[in-house]
């Protein structure tokens, strides 16, 4: 087991949201990678992604409610990526891409406890109180 102290704790968390927000914004922009639709749905490739984006940032702001931040500030930028997308003459405005990325989100709240107890046996810290 790792002792991570409080800030070291809320820095990787942003970290790690920060770079998953790039590396999400990269995929969600580029080119439609062929290969990966055939092995995976698409669907299931933004619930996944939207459920460790709302782990991430619940991680890296732990005073803040999830319904109150964490899930509209998610809700919003999957919309975004979807307006974006809507401009791309390689790709298309999906309502049911944004329908799967809230389902991500659903899923990261159904799910918190077990997620944040798993996480707390690794790094020694407490659960978001908030949520």
């Amino acid at each position: 087991m790792v002792s991570v102290s409080s800030s070291v704790y809320l820095g990787l968390y942003r970290l790690g949201f920060f770079v998953c927000v790039l590396a999400i914004s990269w995929l969600a922009f580029g080119s439609p990678p062929s290969n990966i639709a055939a092995t995976v749905s698409d669907k299931i490739l933004h619930g996944i992604a939207f459920l460790v984006l709302a782990y991430l940032l619940s991680g890296a702001l732990p005073a803040h409610s999830f319904w109150k931040v964490v899930l509209p500030v998610l809700l919003a930028y999957g919309f975004f990526i979807e307006l974006i997308q809507g401009q791309l003459s390689y790709r298309d405005f999906s309502l049911l891409d944004f329908a799967a990325d809230a389902a991500g989100i659903l899923c990261y709240w159904i799910c918190h406890k077990p997620i944040w107890a798993i996480s707390t046996f690794f790094l020694s810290e407490k659960e978001p109180s908030t949520i």
